[in-house]
């Protein structure tokens, strides 16, 4: 969603973009960004070809180890893959590699390398590194949560679970320097806009050789995208300027990006309001929404995002290892009033784990799981034998730093208690420890999440199978399993409809998580940047940003 803005007449726009045009160049040269005694109002003067960022907790640099978004949107500025996403488009384009072929059955792909191709070193570039960058990402010594990603690759899944340890047997293969082979065991649809993801990235093997992992650190650091790091505060900042050997370096307007990290919303809208960002994606404070909206503010806008929102039981741990209980505890949430009371940004209640974003682009429709039915919710604790006399016992969520999680755990909390008289415990968490957490399984229910690495409803379903890195409910049901291997191996989409329904209608059975919402992102974004279009899938490359005047034509100067 973005504020209009009111409409001005032909020659009077014209004016007003040579006017700002000439006073953005003339600021640019001027001391100081032409700044007097008195300081610059941030909403009207650029001072630097910097863009400044907003972002979470960044747990890895490493695209074979990168596995949250907060990492990605990092990741991406530095490492290109094979195709990525250009600002206003869901399709892909040529990136590192020039121009691809798709066999008729969908089933095997094959890249040409662009010409000249170098890493930020001067070192060349060839086919060789994707190879090793697939291999790396495999290898079970890697322990990547990314490998998941490739698991549809001929052989990948095998030589994942070290079940081979020869990287030939795998369907990823160099024809000649500068092309590239893919197989996959079914029919690949939905590889290109997989592809874009940073984890497709190649990674460069003879730095990793000579120093091992702290090749991601500032001064070891080689990279083949539009940024190259140069500093990298844990927790604080990460610095980037543009790399001048980057194939397309002549086109990024930008000198650098700098990510300011944070883990509260409070403090990424104070570096907004005071001008020390420009862009701050995701970290709006829920108490500020309402104020927002009514403002009018054109800086800030809501875009829909493929992603869903949910709490995870630890389904092989009692109580939660009998699914009546997992589903009387999502009954109980009144998922509609937690949408319009606390969150609203246009959020749709979720009763289910796929988002409804899939009827245009695959014909998926909706597969509902159970309403908010507190009555039921509580016959089904006192058939399992959890009444008066016999308590439901505390339990406890987990959940990572961010006033809005805080404010939506309170919400589930107060419900709980007040459907069915049940003490739930809070526990708050860097996001780290969270993810530490829930991957060794050291949890009874903890916040989660999921966004799409590619649009497909497969890439919602598959997180529950039972082999799935990102499976923390630890649920197994050899039916859904069958259901999702059978999914990866068609290509009619047709028959992927109801194998995806079948599977979905298996997951509101078993109720292995508590769907909450599917998301929207608020963000806040200075009406001077350009480049930074909604993306369903939050793909964002800053190769394409510049600065101008708010109502400038689409390209940079």
């Amino acid at each position: 969603m973005r504020a209009t803005r009111r409409p001005v007449s032909a020659c009077g726009a014209n004016l007003v973009r040579t006017l700002a045009s000439i006073l953005f160049l003339l600021l640019l040269l001027l001391p100081n960004g032409g700044c007097a005694e008195k300081r610059a109002d941030p909403n009207l003067l650029v001072t630097s070809r910097v863009f400044a960022v907003t972002e979470g907790q960044v747990e890895f640099l490493d695209p074979n180890l990168i596995s949250e978004t907060a990492g990605n949107r990092v990741g991406m500025q530095m490492f290109e893959p094979l195709v990525t996403i250009a600002p206003g488009s869901e399709l892909p384009v040529p990136a590192q590699a020039e121009r691809w072929t798709v066999s008729d059955d969908k089933r095997t792909y094959t890249f040409v390398l662009r010409d000249g191709l170098t890493w930020s070193d001067g070192v060349p570039i060839s086919t060789a590194d994707f190879v090793y960058s697939y291999e790396r990402l495999l290898n079970p010594n890697t322990q990547s949560k990314a490998a998941q990603l490739l698991g549809n690759i001929e052989g990948a899944e095998a030589y994942n679970a070290g079940k081979t340890s020869d990287f030939k047997t795998v369907g990823v293969r160099a024809l000649d320097p500068k092309t590239l082979e893919i197989r996959f065991t079914g029919p690949a649809p939905y590889f290109l806009d997989l592809l874009v993801n940073p984890n497709f990235a190649p990674v460069p093997k003879h730095v990793i050789d000579r120093v091992g992992p702290q090749w991601t650190r500032p001064d070891h650091i080689v990279v083949n995208g539009a940024f190259r790091l140069t500093t990298w505060v844990s927790g604080e900042r990460i610095e980037m300027v543009r790399n001048e050997r980057y194939w397309d370096a002549k086109n990024v307007w930008l000198d650098g990006v700098t990510f300011y990290e944070t883990q509260s919303e409070s403090t990424a809208q104070t570096w907004y309001d005071a001008g020390k960002v420009q862009w701050s994606p995701g970290l709006i404070p829920l108490t500020a929404v309402r104020g927002l909206l009514s403002s009018g503010r054109t800086d800030f806008h809501i875009d829909p995002l493929m992603c869903v929102y949910y709490y995870c039981f630890n389904t092989t741990r009692p109580p939660f290892d009998d699914a009546r209980v997992r589903r009387a505890f999502n009954q109980s949430v009144d998922k509609p009033l937690l949408v319009r009371q606390v969150l609203g940004m246009g959020q749709k209640p979720a009763t289910h784990l796929v988002p409804p974003m899939f009827m245009g682009s695959r014909g998926y429709g909706e597969v509902t799981g159970d309403p908010f039915d507190p009555s039921r919710a509580r016959k089904t604790l006192d058939s399992v034998g959890y009444n008066t006399s016999s308590p439901f016992p505390a339990v406890t969520l987990d959940y990572n730093t961010f006033e809005g999680h805080r404010i939506i755990a309170e919400f589930i909390q107060k419900a709980l208690a007040g459907t069915l008289d049940m003490k739930l415990e809070l526990a708050n968490m860097e996001w780290k420890s969270l993810l530490q957490k829930v991957h060794a399984g050291d949890f009874q229910i903890a916040r989660g999440s999921w966004c799409a690495d590619f649009n497909d409803p497969e890439d919602f379903l598959r997180v529950f199978h039972s082999r799935h890195e990102h499976n923390y409910a630890k649920y197994s049901s050899p039916e859904y399993d069958a259901l999702l291997d059978a999914l990866a191996k068609t290509g009619d989409q047709p028959e992927r409809n109801r194998l995806a329904a079948e599977a979905e209608a298996m997951l509101n059975r078993d109720q292995p998580i508590i769907p909450l919402y599917f998301y929207t992102r608020g963000h806040m974004l200075r009406p001077f940047v350009h480049g930074v279009e909604p993306d369903s899938q939050d793909r964002h490359y800053f190769k394409y940003v510049w600065f101008g005047a708010e109502d400038a034509k689409a390209a940079p100067p």
